[in-house]
Parts: C-alpha cells; sequence; structure tokens
C-alpha cells in the first residue's frame, strides 16, 4: 500500500492509547526484534569502563532489558524510563522491580516523553546511555527530539579523559526517510560527535502459531501495530488493501520481515 494512503488512514483511523497498550502485548508476545537490539546494547554495556547511567525514552516494556540485565545487571546504576502510556508504563514498572531489584536508582515517569525530554534538559541527571528504541514513529520532527536527547549527554561532560557517552535509536528501516542524512549534516561541524549506522538489522513476527489458530483478531491488532492505525475501523476494501500488503511480505513459514537500522551517536 501507497505511503500516501497509509498516512491518510492513519489520520482517519487513529489508534487510542488503550487500543495501542492491548495490542502492544500481543505485539510483543510474537516479535524477535529485540534479539538484535539487545545483543548491540549488551556488547556495549560490557565494554563500559564505567557504571551504566541509562535514560530509556519510549521504553514501553523495557523488552531489550531482560538481555541487558542477564549480561550486565551490575554495569546498571541507574535507570530512568520514559512512557507515555499508562498501562504500558504499569507494566515497565513490574519489569523494571523483577530485572534490577537491587539497583540504587531507579525512576519510571509516565509522562508525554517528547515533552519529558525537553524539560529533562533543566535537570542535572547524569547519563552516559540513552536508548530511543521504536519510539519515533507517531512523533513530529524526530530529528528535533534526536537532536534535544543528544544535548542531554554534553551538558555534563567537563573531563575529557571522562569516557563516550552514546545514545543508540533503534527503528525500522523502510521508514528512516531521510532522517540519517539529516543527522549526519548536524553533527559535521562538531568533531565531539561520531555517527556509526547500521543497517538490516534482522527481525521478524512469528505469525504461524496465530495463522494456525485462525485468530484474525490478533492478526488485526498486530496489524494495527505494525501501520499505526486502528484496522477495526477501516471499510472492507481498504482492510483486504492492508492484509493483502501484509500477506505479500510474509515468508513460507509465515514470518513476517521486520528488518531495523541502528543508529549509533557518541559524544567524546
Amino acid at each position: 500500500m501507497q505511503q500516501q494512503k497509509l498516512r491518510a488512514l492513519r489520520q482517519l483511523h487513529p489508534l487510542s492509547a488503550d487500543d495501542f497498550a492491548k495490542y502492544f502485548l500481543i505485539f510483543v508476545g510474537v516479535s524477535h526484534e529485540y534479539e538484535a537490539i539487545s545483543q548491540i546494547l549488551s556488547q556495549h554495556l560490557t565494554k563500559l569502563s564505567t557504571g551504566c547511567f541509562m535514560l530509556d525514552i519510549g521504553a514501553g516494556l523495557g523488552s531489550p532489558l531482560k538481555e541487558l540485565t542477564r549480561v550486565a545487571r551490575d554495569k546498571i546504576v541507574l535507570y530512568h524510563g520514559m512512557e507515555q502510556n499508562t498501562m504500558l508504563a504499569k507494566e515497565l514498572t513490574k519489569t523494571i522491580d523483577e530485572l534490577l531489584p537491587s539497583c540504587p536508582f531507579v525512576q519510571i515517569q509516565q509522562a508525554k516523553w517528547p515533552h519529558a525530554v525537553d524539560e529533562e534538559k533543566r535537570h542535572q541527571t547524569y547519563y552516559n546511555l540513552i536508548l530511543m528504541s521504536h519510539c519515533l514513529y507517531e512523533v513530529p520532527n524526530r530529528l528535533h527530539h534526536i537532536l534535544t536527547a543528544m544535548l542531554l549527554l554534553t551538558k555534563d561532560k567537563q573531563d575529557p579523559e571522562e569516557p563516550p557517552k552514546t545514545l543508540f535509536v533503534f527503528h525500522r528501516q523502510n521508514d528512516i526517510g531521510s532522517l540519517i542524512p539529516k543527522l549526519k549534516a548536524c553533527i559535521a561541524s562538531d568533531k565531539r560527535w561520531t555517527m556509526t549506522v547500521t543497517e538490516n538489522l534482522p527481525g521478524y513476527l512469528d505469525l504461524s502459531n496465530l495463522n494456525e489458530e485462525k485468530d484474525d483478531q490478533k492478526i488485526n491488532m498486530l496489524m494495527s501495530i505494525n501501520y499505526g492505525l486502528n484496522v477495526a475501523m477501516l471499510n472492507e476494501q481498504d482492510k483486504k488493501g492492508l492484509l493483502s500488503d501484509f500477506q505479500s511480505q510474509m515468508t513460507p513459514s509465515e514470518h513476517f520481515p521486520c528488518l531495523n537500522v541502528c543508529i549509533q551517536l557518541t559524544f567524546q
């Protein structure tokens, strides 16, 4: 389906916060996107010479943290999770209580995160790792919010011997648009920043059990999350068109591929 048509459908049939939270729980249950994300973050954490002071923007259910805490739990000194959805923020709190029971500084902030990140500039919290994992899809002016997060890493760096600080952005590759060249242009004149882009990170949704059970309702929920709209509200013609597009990308093993991109911004 054409992007212009999708944008129009998203405006006509937006996904409510309550529906998003319910559908997202189904999505996480079949998603295999977080393995690659967790592997990149785990490698980064194990190389840190200091403790990790982490800001997780648009944290969702904290899915990447399960692997992080398995390989480097003792490295996480501070965890601040921002999640604007009330239901997901409650689930995130349970997850963090289970994964980081002895972390001395934990904060779960239920707040509209683009605004919350702007507000965070006024505070003096020290971060050396910021994560923005799949949180930019319905956010206007993505570049602004990434640049704001980058500022949080620069404000406290006084000692040139201090270890680098890093921002990781994970996003669906087919939705990244012109963001990467714009970011490159923004940091081109500041030699303190380096940027590494890793494309084609593997990921997929495993729909084999859902198709076997003929669970059309859950398929519609997953399509709603994938396309960012309320599939249940579509007319039959648009619903069939979207389903056809969704099924055309399915592999013989009934996996829906989700290639992701990682943008790593490091401040030295």
